[in-house]
């Protein structure tokens, strides 16, 4: 699909666009697909010319060693054993024409996939040296703040921090896809998004799958056109080389026309899982493009996790208040009705701890022909019809 298609596209196919195996990647890297004993290419992002001055057709098939110089290859092959199947890993870094490029790599389809991409200190202005200084920092903070809202708003500010975008939001999925958010952090660049509803279209089944399985994604220049990788199909598979993990998987059409229409030029998102499913969402802004260095956009998963832990632990302390107090409610009423003639009467002396047992605005007890009504209750008719 190209990006004018997306600008009419019927958005009940989104749920299925097959956004993990695009075929092509984001031009600020360029992405390698490896037989691991020989290390040699089998597939090629088109941009490697830009990278090192030879088509993708003259790098097929040969040692990705012919490009790197030969410390560079013994050094990227001492670091394969760190390399796992789910989780792109920083393998190294070298001086490239002039800057310096990250090596990301990560195990897919039967291949070793290994990511170039720049660490240019000149085109991550802004961002802090110091990250280690900022996670640990954050750490301490989370621990005296209260509330889910105010963790989000204090994760929201440290990774703006972190990244310099201009708006940051942390975005909380409902059971039913939608979302809506919770904090934010930003500059005058865009407006408030504080509290904003939005459809689950927005971010479709699929999207959020894969947002589930691979927790970052970083879209440095929404103007971008895709390279597309070379041959087609994996040799390992016959299929299309699965993206899911990579870093510069080029995304859907549909969601860089949705990033224009918000006036958004660059943009990343962390993913913040609970128990291992997707909670919600740190949604990155700017006005203009913005490349966010690897160890950066470590950092700002590494605040994420922190994030969820600590929503985690909230929810597990609010679970545990809740059971002392329908215990100690439990307790209150159990002595109420013991002490009346019948069970009805007790409980109907103490309505403040019947509908905080229910933990309910209203409660209806009805037996044989009586039907007493405490709180917020429908009619006495209206009760009966559904007894």
């Amino acid at each position: 699909m190209s990006i004018g298609d997306a600008r009419n596209v019927d958005l009940s196919t989104c749920d299925r666009e097959p956004i993990h195996i695009p075929g092509s990647i984001q031009p600020h890297g360029v992405l390698f697909a490896l037989e691991e004993e020989t290390m040699s290419v089998l597939q090629v992002s088109e941009n490697v010319a830009d990278f090192f001055g030879s088509k993708a057709a003259d790098v097929l098939g040969r040692s990705i060693g012919e490009l790197l110089s030969g410390s560079r290859e013994r050094d990227l092959r001492a670091a394969l054993p760190k390399l796992v199947a789910a989780e792109p890993i920083l393998l190294m870094s070298f001086e490239h024409g002039g800057g310096e490029l990250n090596v990301v790599g990560h195990r897919s389809d039967g291949v070793i996939v290994v990511e170039l991409e720049p660490a240019d200190p000149i085109a991550t202005e802004g961002i802090p040296h110091d990250l280690h200084s900022i996670v640990a920092a954050f750490i301490a903070k989370v621990q005296g703040v209260p509330t889910v809202p105010e963790l989000g708003k204090l994760v929201a500010t440290e990774v703006r921090q972190v990244t310099g975008f201009d708006r940051v939001l942390v975005y909380r999925f409902d059971e039913d896809g939608t979302g809506i958010v919770v904090a934010e952090d930003r500059n005058e660049a865009f407006p408030s998004l504080q509290d904003h509803r939005f459809p689950a279209s927005d971010v479709p089944k699929q999207a959020r799958e894969l947002y589930r399985l691979n927790r970052l994604r970083i879209i440095p220049n929404a103007g971008y056109r895709p390279s597309t990788i070379v041959p087609t199909a994996n040799p390992v598979t016959g299929r299309p080389l699965d993206l899911s993990f990579s870093t510069l998987r080029s995304v859907s059409p549909i969601h860089v026309e949705y990033l224009k229409n918000m006036g958004t030029e660059a943009s990343m998102s962390v993913s913040v899982l609970l128990e291992g499913q997707l909670w919600g969402l740190i949604s990155c802004h700017h006005a203009t493009p913005r490349e966010v260095p690897f160890e950066a956009r470590a950092a700002c998963d590494l605040l994420a996790q922190v994030f969820s832990l600590q929503i985690a632990s909230r929810a597990r302390a609010a679970d545990v208040e809740r059971r002392v107090e329908l215990k100690s409610s439990l307790t209150r009423l159990l002595a109420h009705m013991a002490e009346a003639d019948d069970f009805t009467s007790g409980l109907l002396a103490y309505p403040g701890d019947l509908l905080e047992f229910a933990h309910a605005a209203g409660v209806a007890i009805v037996k044989e022909d009586t039907c007493h009504l405490i709180g917020r209750t429908p009619t006495v008719e209206e009760v009966r019809a559904l007894a």
